[in-house]
């Protein structure tokens, strides 16, 4: 079972959803789209004749024009094959990553049709323009992101009106309350929070009209889950169960037989897929060679710093936790003085700690501190996405306190990870931070790991200025 779905039991229910409004906007959007990429292709054309130099051999405009309208035909096609149409939310990079495959599909097409066609011109010398077709490529892509990103924002302001949400009844879970905005921005209201009885559940049902209850199965014996499930079918809900911690085991399932008896199959994370291994291994090498290369001018400039600003080593090895338990030695510049945990112990870093130097406050509220560490992803003994990785004094703490923390050492640690750029880095909830950890491992793929990447950059920058990193 997945920690994201979590579906366990349904009750049939008519609602006018967020899905419902997406489905309205969809057919318009697809219309969209296809007009949108005939009317690149046409301005290209118009660009390439009229503000640069034409050479004589140009075809006429009723090709180009026959080739837009060509493209335009195969988009909602091409545009589907890619998964650009979705009936659920998704976030914005993935939807553009989406548009950008589908666009690259229509440029390949086009460059197919050229081939075997070019006989077919008017004239034997006439030749196709590769500027007229790389320029409708990206006004292409330039035209369909604007009008998805006008549709994201009509949907957006019809779920702020009210107008298409889901409203959900929560019981027990009082973490999903603190995300009641950005959930609404996805068509998700949280209408209300009830006590885990059938009366609280039926009092607040009756008030709020909702149509999706979400129960923390924890909070409620078995016999009683059957009549809210009768008790939701009744208010004309739906009823979901957000599993408890020992549920929580990175498994998906699907059904198998053995002999002829029926079974359900595991398997734990998508890396445990070598060929996922493979491709996020590619990903990391090519990003820690990169960062390696271009930002060795600024590295040697922080150990210079670090030289004449302090005594001692420049860089602090650090023994932590990875894949499968084992330990690793990470690399850090050093920004604390020397045998600064001799008094302490193993301790995080706080606010206003006095072991921090000048400089290394900067290098930690910049997160250049964590620099070397592309050495380590050069290396193999982490990834440039995942789970952070802790030492072993408090990985043994934590695996008692949060009974399914083990499960983030299923992948590598990472450099930069799903909690981090949602705002759980330094001395922050445990627990919190494992269910996002979680979230990463069950829901991995390589576009997961480009939008984390994308969004860390910006992570970065956003807590330097508002000095949340120390």
């Amino acid at each position: 079972m997945k920690s994201s779905d979590t579906l366990l039991l349904r009750a049939p229910v008519a609602h006018f959803s967020s899905g419902s409004v997406t489905a309205l906007i969809l057919p318009l959007l697809i219309l969209l789209d296809a007009a949108m990429v005939g009317s690149a292709y046409g301005l290209a054309y118009w660009v390439r004749v009229e503000l640069l130099p034409v050479p004589e051999v140009l075809p006429p405009a009723r090709v180009y024009l026959s080739l837009a309208c060509f493209l335009a035909f195969l988009t909602p096609l091409v545009f589907g094959f890619s998964r650009v149409y979705s009936l659920r939310w998704r976030p914005l990079f993935e939807e553009l990553s989406r548009i950008a495959i589908g666009t690259v599909l229509l440029a390949g097409i086009q460059f197919t049709t050229i081939f075997f066609f070019r006989d077919l011109l008017p004239h034997p010398d006439f030749t196709f323009s590769r500027l007229i077709a790389l320029m409708g490529c990206f006004f292409s892509a330039l035209g369909v992101s604007l009008v998805h990103q006008a549709a994201r924002k009509l949907l957006q302001r019809c779920f702020r009106a009210g107008v298409g949400t889901r409203r959900v009844l929560v019981s027990g879970d009082e973490a999903l309350l603190r995300q009641r905005e950005h959930l609404l921005l996805q068509g998700v209201e949280l209408v209300d929070h009830c006590a885990p009885t059938l009366e609280g559940m039926d009092r607040a049902l009756a008030q709020d009209h909702a149509d999706l209850v979400l129960l923390r199965q924890q909070d409620w014996p078995p016999s009683q889950l059957y009549l809210a499930f009768q008790l939701a079918s009744r208010r004309g809900a739906e009823l979901w169960l957000l599993p408890d911690a020992v549920q929580l085991t990175t498994a998906r399932q699907h059904l198998t037989e053995l002999g002829g008896i029926p079974m359900i199959a595991l398997q734990r994370t998508p890396l445990h897929n070598p060929l996922n291994r493979l491709l996020k291994r590619g990903l990391d090498m090519s990003i820690a060679a990169l960062g390696l290369l271009i930002l060795s001018p600024l590295m040697l400039a922080i150990v210079a710093a670090i030289r004449l600003s302090s005594s001692g080593p420049v860089l602090y090895v650090q023994e932590r936790i990875s894949r499968n338990g084992q330990t690793f030695k990470m690399y850090k510049f050093r920004t604390m003085a020397l045998d600064s945990e001799h008094a302490t112990g193993p301790v995080w870093a706080r606010v206003g700690d006095p072991r921090i130097t000048p400089l290394g406050r900067f290098l930690r509220r910049a997160s250049l501190d964590e620099l070397p560490q592309l050495i380590n992803v050069l290396r193999g003994d982490m990834s440039f996405v995942g789970p952070r990785p802790e030492r072993p004094h408090f990985v043994q703490r934590f695996e008692l306190e949060v009974i399914d923390y083990p499960d983030r050492h299923l992948v590598k640690a990472g450099v930069t990870g799903w909690a981090q750029i949602n705002g759980l880095r330094g001395d922050t909830s445990i627990t919190e931070r494992t269910r996002y950890d979680l979230y990463y491992v069950e829901n991995w793929s390589i576009f997961f790991d480009l939008r984390i990447i994308a969004r860390s950059f910006w992570t970065v920058i956003k807590d330097f200025w508002t000095r949340r990193a120390y």
